[in-house]
């Protein structure tokens, strides 16, 4: 989460998680046997077959999108309240924080804050000067064309647009929607009624049309960020590992297959290796002093076969069958 939140630009800003506010959305999101009342960001859809609640916040200029099937979390009243979770992580963990600057404030040059006026009445011709001050209220003094002569009028209000403007251009924050609760709500008999369908609308099921499988194809490549936790990794450190294998071997090998990508695909402008915690990161709770010994140079094949299941026995296990 953290990188995520790094990669967005709110590092500076602290993670809250309002775990108060959290039980209100959930107690009132079920307390209605006859209706589920949603927060704002959160949707039933049923479409075809596929039912599942979606998750769609935008924070800043970050988009995420996130669908929580009933049948992955096991009911509808389930995967309703993995998606209020996800819903108050995304809204905790990313405060607004972009600004814009307002549209209708005054040109920064002093040149562009200076009017030559006449008051058709009183004949009154003089130059007028406009700045913010530094609460941002419009102030203005006028000069006399009479008094002063036409280029001393503009010169003094040219002077004082310059000397009294505010230099800093009025923003404003990005408004958060969900700053106050918004609700719908959907009742609870429709949500049942479509979940139990495997054709949405109106009621009618429509007969299943055989598969064409002539041409198979599928859609990948759209981005989307996704909310998840990261768990940091020294890459320096791994850095000085291969260094250390190096000058002991000469070579990058696995340390288990001894398999040596360069030697085997020549054409490799430079080697290949993995790096493998044998004490899992999955493992460790906090920062934990890691050292060179922990790590072990790995092929891919290797690395992937230590990792399916228990990688601690995997590994010891492995160890046993290349001694052989």
């Amino acid at each position: 989460m953290r990188r995520l939140a790094q990669t967005l630009g709110v590092m500076n800003h602290p993670l809250v998680y309002d775990e108060a506010e959290l039980d209100r959305t959930l107690r009132r999101a079920f307390e209605d046997p006859a209706i589920f009342q949603l927060p704002l960001g959160v949707f039933r859809h049923d479409y075809d077959s596929t039912h599942a609640w979606r998750v769609n916040i935008t924070r800043d200029r970050a988009k995420f999108l996130e669908y929580f099937y009933d049948d992955v979390s096991g009911s509808i009243e389930n995967g309703l309240r993995m998606a209020i979770l996800y819903r108050h992580e995304v809204i905790s963990s990313f405060p607004m924080t972009v600004s814009f600057e307002f549209k209708r404030a005054m040109a920064q040059e002093p040149e562009l804050r200076i009017e030559r006026k006449i008051d058709l009445d009183t004949k009154y011709e003089y130059w007028r000067a406009a700045w913010h001050d530094a609460n941002y209220k419009r102030k203005t003094r006028s000069f006399s064309v009479r008094k002063f002569g036409e280029a001393g009028a503009r010169e003094l209000a040219l002077e004082a647009a310059t000397r009294n403007h505010n230099p800093v251009p009025k923003t404003y924050l990005q408004g958060d929607l969900h700053a106050t609760p918004k609700w719908s709500s959907v009742p609870r008999e429709e949500v049942y009624r479509n979940a139990s369908r495997s054709h949405y609308g109106g009621g009618s099921h429509r007969p299943a049309q055989p598969v064409d499988t002539s041409y198979p194809f599928t859609y990948e490549g759209e981005r989307r960020v996704q909310l998840h936790m990261a768990i940091e990794r020294d890459r320096a450190f791994r850095n000085k590992k291969i260094e250390h294998f190096l000058a002991q071997n000469g070579t990058l090998g696995c340390e288990l297959c001894h398999f040596n990508f360069q030697s085997t695909y020549p054409f490799l402008k430079r080697d290949i290796i993995e790096v493998h915690h044998t004490v899992p990161l999955s493992e460790l709770k906090s920062a934990t002093l890691i050292e060179l010994a922990d790590l072990m140079l790995l092929c891919s094949n290797c690395h992937t076969a230590i990792h399916q299941g228990d990688a601690a026995a995997n590994l010891g296990a492995a160890k046993l069958q290349f001694r052989r």
